[in-house]
């Protein structure tokens, strides 16, 4: 029966997946380490320059012709998260292990959605395979739920038809057309034919329960599952709105509008990271989405519902690579007090302070700025733990400069009392604020200090690489190959400063680190486990910082406060959240032209005070959110698939 349910496939619906291929590698460069020369090693690293996508564009740029630029139409196939998603909102069902041995998707630009990964090995089709088989086994248990009607037997194919046509429209996210429709009941078909066959043998005991219409029932469902128009998010456009020759830095082509269902799957994985649902479906049936009014009705509803908290936290987990907090060891040595039950810990406290800064203030400059966190008992026992010398026991935790948030420190002993915050006392986290001269922004979370250092001792290199890569938007090119990549060894007679001064003096190693070392310097008075402290190895701490071959903020700095405070009010790093948002919205790196609509993304943005919902708002709002643009050699297949309503 394996062998008929695998003839079948193939017979009746052909090669079921599509696969995208490049000769691009993936742009790792989280991989950069400090390093030092061997000896008489040439320095042949070149500091790196801010992308122009990053500036504002010139008169050269010739914006006039180049806004609303349409770049090239990508494929995107489902992400192992979007997979889960997908398939538990098609079925009602959560299965948490379904994806766990799906390949990992390899990253580009810091993000598991960018087209140019998205390839097919041969693993990823077995894979699929097994998993649409478990998923038609739940959606033969649970037939009576998922079906709009419950066949009474096996020639009851006119409920199958009704199955076929609803289950399918959920799962390709499109209706299904006469002839799809006639494949997959010939499917069943084939499927009813082989149980009865086997019904027929004379060992069928041998086999277990056999029911010819389960089985027709799954080949049809593991069929639907296995198609590329699950797979993948297929889009063909619709209306043809422009047709050009080579001109404004496009090859030749054709420009279609979505259809509105293709909106709709564009809408929801990117506000929820899965299918629409059914007031979506029914907006894209109605012609609802084709207008901005009726699309942005739709995505104002999404964003109240609370998967759109799950789905843009993946952006920012991705891009300030909050999704590595879960994985931060420490060496036991050195740091006996730290547990990796603390990694659950930061990473609620990042996500509720990302969140209430989107949802909540509303300014993406209080990222960088903001005093305000959220702790439960055991992270504050964490943090008072630090060299602000707090008396700490595991039922109490004493008020400690921690905790003073008031900024006047002049304050005697019961009037400062009454100017902190409550603490929490128990599990639960709640919203409290912080000392600013201590903490203040995301590069004082604990969860992000202890993921830039290393197990053993701090690392103001991989802090300064996670500020140049991740916040400027500034990619650091890696070691040359003729030098040794070590580390200093831990000395308790030097400050971490000290040390790494010593180590990245070397003249082919100053191009990169004079970019990256002076920046984490500036969060010298944080420890490798994210607690603050006044002392290291019993010396003072110095935490002059500088910042350099940046557009607008180059200058010295004093401490994380400083620090937070260039970043907030720069536009190079407010230019380079629009930048990441646009290429995790659209799945892929932006193209030349498009620097005149990332300019224009940012003026909406800088003028709403960066709020990160009307960036949001304006990139669904955007002309290329609704149009593809096809290659001359795409135009004649695209056509034909689209008349065949494929």
């Amino acid at each position: 029966m394996k062998l008929i349910k695998l003839l079948a496939l193939f017979t009746a619906y052909g090669t079921a997946f599509w696969a995208c291929e490049s000769d691009l590698k993936p742009e790792l460069t989280n991989t950069v380490t400090l390093s030092v020369p061997q000896e008489d090693a040439p320095n042949t690293t070149s500091a790196p320059s801010v992308s122009p996508m990053l500036r504002p564009p010139s008169d050269e740029d010739q914006c006039e012709s180049k806004l609303n630029y349409v770049a090239p139409n990508v494929i995107r196939r489902l992400t192992r998260s979007e997979y889960r998603n997908t398939a538990r909102d098609l079925l009602g069902v959560e299965l948490a292990e379904l994806v766990d041995t799906f390949p990992p998707e390899e990253e580009v630009n810091g993000f598991d959605n960018q087209s140019k990964s998205l390839q097919v090995s041969a693993l990823h089709v077995e894979e699929f395979m097994q998993a649409s088989e478990k998923l038609a086994q739940v959606v033969v248990e649970n037939f009576d739920e998922i079906s709009p009607c419950v066949p009474m037997n096996e020639q009851a194919e006119s409920c199958i038809e009704a199955f076929i046509r609803d289950f399918g429209f959920k799962a390709w996210r499109r209706p299904i057309v006469a002839d799809e429709v006639e494949q997959m009941l010939s499917l069943y078909r084939q499927g009813v034919a082989g149980a009865k066959e086997d019904l027929a043998h004379p060992q069928a005991h041998l086999l277990g329960p056999i029911d010819p219409m389960s089985d027709g029932i799954s080949l049809i469902a593991s069929a639907f599952l296995q198609s590329p128009y699950f797979l993948y998010r297929v889009e063909l456009g619709s209306e043809i709105i422009d047709s050009y020759n080579d001109q404004d830095e496009r090859v030749a082509g054709t420009v279609k509008v979505l259809s509105d269902y293709e909106i709709a799957s564009r809408l929801s994985y990117l506000l929820w990271r899965s299918m629409p649902d059914q007031t979506l479906f029914e907006a894209a049936r109605n012609g609802e989405l084709s207008s901005e009014a009726g699309l942005m009705a739709q995505a104002e509803r999404m964003l109240l519902d609370p998967k759109s908290a799950d789905g843009l936290w993946s952006f920012f987990e991705q891009w300030l690579a909050f999704d590595e907090i879960k994985d931060i060891s420490k060496d036991p040595y050195v740091f006996p007090e730290y547990s990796e039950d603390l990694n659950h810990l930061f990473e609620t406290e990042v996500r509720l302070f990302v969140e209430d800064v989107v949802f909540t203030q509303g300014d993406m400059r209080a990222l960088f700025q903001s005093s305000q966190s959220f702790m439960n008992a055991e992270l504050a026992r964490h943090y008072a733990r630090g060299g602000e010398g707090a008396k700490v026991s595991e039922d109490r935790l004493d008020e400690s400069a921690e905790w003073a948030f008031n900024q006047d420190l002049s304050l005697d002993d019961e009037a400062l009392r009454n100017a902190r915050s409550s603490l929490p006392n128990g599990e639960s986290f709640i919203k409290i604020e912080l000392n600013p001269q201590r903490r203040s922004g995301l590069l004082t979370r604990g969860g992000v200090l202890a993921l830039t250092t290393k197990p053993n001792m701090g690392d103001p290199v991989h802090r300064g690489i996670y500020i140049r890569e991740r916040l400027l938007c500034t990619p650091l090119p890696p070691p040359p190959p003729d030098i040794v990549v070590v580390a200093p060894d831990p000395d308790p007679s030097l400050t971490t400063r000290e040390q790494f001064k010593i180590h990245s003096s070397e003249p082919a190693c100053e191009g990169c680190h004079k970019l990256v070392d002076p920046l984490g310097f500036g969060l010298e008075r944080f420890d490798p486990v994210g607690r603050f402290r006044e002392l290291e190895n019993g010396q003072e701490i110095n935490d002059q910082g500088e910042v350099v071959s940046t557009l607008d903020i180059d200058g010295t700095f004093h401490g994380s406060q400083e620090l937070g405070e260039r970043l907030a009010n720069s536009e190079q790093v407010q230019r380079c959240v629009v930048l990441n948002l646009m290429r995790y919205a659209q799945g892929r790196s932006e193209s030349a032209p498009e620097i005149c609509d990332i300019d224009q993304l940012y003026g909406k943005y800088s003028s709403a005070n960066y709020d990160f919902l009307t960036l949001l708002r304006a990139i669904i709002r955007s002309p290329s959110f609704s149009r593809l643009h096809f290659d001359k050699e795409d135009v004649s297949l695209n056509t034909a698939l689209s008349e065949q309503g494929q």
